[in-house]
Formats: structure tokens, sequence, C-alpha cells
């Protein structure tokens, strides 16, 4: 009996090791769940990734969410991680990304969407403030409501065959410099590009829409230049008043400018007081006028509703007929690249930052060239091995001379006492050791000699 209940205990203890093990080192994802019954639609985060994937073979949408569980849909079930995700990958056959799917995804810079994808929806991509650039899928028709509002986003392009930009979509986009608006678009909704106070640049492809035609409705509007508010607040019959050197405020809403205030303190890390003191610091941060103009221009096709709208309105366009791949040409200025030991440096010079075309041809500056430093060898003993010495760049750490290896001397007994002649320790009985060639030879003579020396004494006395 007592034997049984040990065998027993000993069997236990190898199951409970066997679970620990498994647990140690066969580590899951940090969450994973289902989003459907049918466990079609999964979701793991792991490692700062957040992965949406749905197993369907028929295409399906993915399930809307809210901010909160007051509106009667389900939050996120990844709210929990939602704020620390660093990517987003959704894969699988999915027409739409659902309401609020990715909303509070503040550490997100870099989103993966799949062909097939039709519809963002409403907040799907709200707050992902390091989000800077994005790849729309070419199948996307529709771009809900404040879908990419606050984002980081600097440069957008809407892929030909969305038709509808739903309300403020792009609004409040501190960064956002330039827009692409293909021209399948036929529902352009109001305040789409609210609040954008870097957009200098816009596109507009449509014969149907106009960016900023609003109906008369409000709309809030922070430029860098007074020439700018000035024509804006005429067209949309807003009050404006010019202050402080050429700053400017529009008589608003002040509850609304107080949480464009928070919104852009909590964005950028700043501490603005007031919407008077934000804009203040819009000066001088955008491009010089010989290269933007004096405020955002608008590219749109000859007879279309946009060119109306500008001219009914003093408003300034160009006209993009000539090519469908016209670039705005945001341009960025090299002030200094720093040259490497191998690599040129640069200073001055202007690109686009969205073509790449090269404006001005910046200042070559020739590498500096390694700066030699000694490795150290280490020398060889008679049981380990060594190397010689060797060469690297004390700036960039490339190896200039590799080190070699030195294999080991080897134990030398010259007088075969068992002891090695040069580290003094006694060699073992399998190891192998040298001796001395040429004072064995003298040796071995020495030896024979003594011994006939011998001989003859004993024969001739």
């Amino acid at each position: 009996m007592k034997l049984k209940r040990i065998t027993s205990l000993l069997l236990a203890a190898v199951m409970l090791s066997t679970v620990f093990s498994y647990v140690a080192f066969a580590a899951g994802p940090d969450a994973s769940g289902a989003l459907d019954l049918e466990g079609l639609f999964t979701w793991t985060v792991e490692n700062g990734v957040l992965t949406v994937l749905y197993g369907g073979d028929e295409a399906a949408p993915m399930p809307d969410f809210t901010y909160d569980d007051n509106e009667g849909e389900p939050v996120q079930p990844w709210e929990d991680y939602i704020k620390e995700v660093e990517s987003i990958v959704v894969s699988g056959n999915v027409t739409a990304i659902g309401d609020y799917a990715f909303y509070n995804a503040f550490s997100c810079s870099s989103v993966t969407l799949p062909e097939g994808v039709k519809s963002i929806g409403e907040c799907a991509f709200q707050y992902t403030h390091k989000l800077k650039s994005i790849s729309l899928p070419t199948t996307l028709e529709v771009i809900e409501y404040s879908a990419f509002y606050c984002s980081g986003l600097e440069n957008v392009i809407i892929p030909e065959g969305v038709t509808d930009i739903g309300r403020m979509a792009f609004g409040y986009c501190f960064k956002l410099a330039t827009a692409d608006i293909p021209s399948t678009v036929t529902t352009l909704s109001r305040n789409v590009f609210l609040l954008c106070p870097r957009l200098y640049a816009i596109i507009n492809r449509s014969q149907s829409v106009a960016v900023f035609d609003q109906g008369g409705e409000e709309m809030v509007l922070a430029f860098n230049k007074v020439s700018a508010n000035e024509k804006y607040a005429k067209y949309l019959d807003l009050e404006l008043e010019v202050s402080r050197e050429g700053y400017f405020n529009v008589d608003g809403d002040e509850a609304l400018y107080n949480e464009i205030v928070r919104r852009y303190n909590e964005f950028y890390g700043t501490e603005f007081s007031d919407i008077e003191e934000l804009t203040d610091s819009f000066y001088g941060n955008l491009l010089p006028d010989s290269l933007v103009g004096d405020y955002v221009t608008l590219y749109c096709k000859t007879g279309s509703a946009q060119q109306s709208f500008c001219e009914e309105n003093g408003i300034n366009y160009v006209l993009i007929d000539s090519g469908e791949n016209y670039c705005v040409h945001r341009i960025g200025v090299n002030n200094y690249i720093a040259p490497t030991c191998t690599a040129n440096g640069y200073r001055g010079g202007a690109v686009c930052l969205v073509c790449e075309k090269v404006f001005e041809e910046p200042e070559i500056i020739e590498p500096d060239g390694h700066t030699p430093e000694i490795i150290p060898g280490t020398p060889a003993t008679c049981t380990q091995s060594g190397s010689t010495d060797g060469v690297k760049c004390s700036v960039c750490g490339s190896v200039l001379t590799e080190q070699q290896l030195i294999m080991p001397l080897g134990h030398v007994d010259e007088n075969g006492d068992g002891i090695c002649d040069v580290c003094e320790k006694e060699i073992p009985e399998n190891e192998e050791y040298t001796i001395n060639p040429i004072k064995s030879v003298i040796r071995f003579f020495a030896t024979i000699i003594d011994r006939l020396l011998a001989i003859f004494r004993k024969i001739f006395g």
C-alpha cells in the first residue's frame, strides 16, 4: 500500500513538472480571442502586434464596436492592450473595418489592410497618433465619419474607387500636409479636413465635389498666413479677428477651441493655454512662401466643381489635366547630414518628400575615412589557442584586419622528465609533447659514445 502511494506521488510530480515546463517554455500570445460565436474572426496581441484574422470562405465585415458600452455595441475585446499596440494587421476575406475597431491605438505606427476591404468604419483609426502613412486597399469605396480623426498621417492618397468620404474623416490631423482625392468621389461631407494646420496642398481629381464647399455651415480653420484666413473667413461667412502682428482667432465655440488645445497638447506633449497661443506657434512651421504660396492650394480638373468654387470665392487653384500622376511636391530641405567613414554627407539641397524629385542638388561632403585602432592579440600557450593583432575603426567599429587564430603550442620536454620546459607543469601521460630534435640527436650520440668508452675501458683497463 505504501509502495503504491509513493508511486502515485512520483507520477504526479512528473506530470506537474511537465506542465510547468510547458508553461515556462511554450508561452503564447499576450492575449487572444474570437469576435464571433463560430470563431471565424480571431484576434491576438503578441509583441506589440494586434492581428485580426478572418478564416471564413465567404467575405464578411468585421463587427462594429464602440468606445463605451452605453450604445448597445460591444467595446473592443482588445481594449486593455490597444494603447500599447505598435502594429495592426488585418488579414482574410474582410469587406469592412468595424466602427471604433482600432480607436485609441496611440502607439500604432503601422497598419496593414487586405485587398477586398470596401469600407472603413466610423472612428476606426481615431487617435492613431503615430500613424504617419497608410496604404489603403484599391477595393476601398467608403471612408466613414472620423475614420482617421486626430491621426498622425502626414500625406494621404485616397485610391480610385472611393465614392464617399465622411464628415471629419481626416479632421484634427495636425501633421497632414497633402491630400489626394480620386476622380470617383461623389460625396464629400463637411469638415473632412477640419483643423489640419499644416495642410497646404489638396489634389481634387473629382469633377462633382469641391473641397471646403460646406454649404454655409461653420468650419474652423487654422492656417499659417493671415491672407489665407481672411479669404476662408470671407467665403465661409466666419468672423475673423487679426491679432498680435498677424496671428488670428476665429470667432466660434470656446468649448470647441478648448478641446482643440487639449487634443493638440495631448498629441505633441505641449502646454498651450488657449487657441491664440496654439495658432501663434504655427508661424514659420510651414515651408517658405517661394515653395508653397501663401495658403493651401487646390489642384483640380478643368470644368470641375472645384474650379468653379475656387473662382467664385477667389481661392488659389492649379489645373492638373496634363497628368494623372501630378505631385504637389512637399519639399524637404536637408540642412546637414553628417558623413560617415565610408558614405558621403550632404549639406543643403531640396527634395520632394512624396515623389522624391530633386529640386536642388545638395553639397556633397566626402567620407571621413576609417580611424584605425589595434585590437590586441592573445598569445597562445601550451594548451590554449591565441590570436594575432587585428585592426578596427574606432569610429564605426568596422573590422579592417581580421585577427588570425594561433593554435596551441603544445608542451616541450627536452630532458624527458615529464615536466614541460615552458609552463613548468606536469605533462599528462596521454598528452603529446615535443622535444628539441637537435639536442635529441646530440644526446643519442653522446649516450652511444659513453657506452663505447665504458666498454673500451673494461677491455684495455
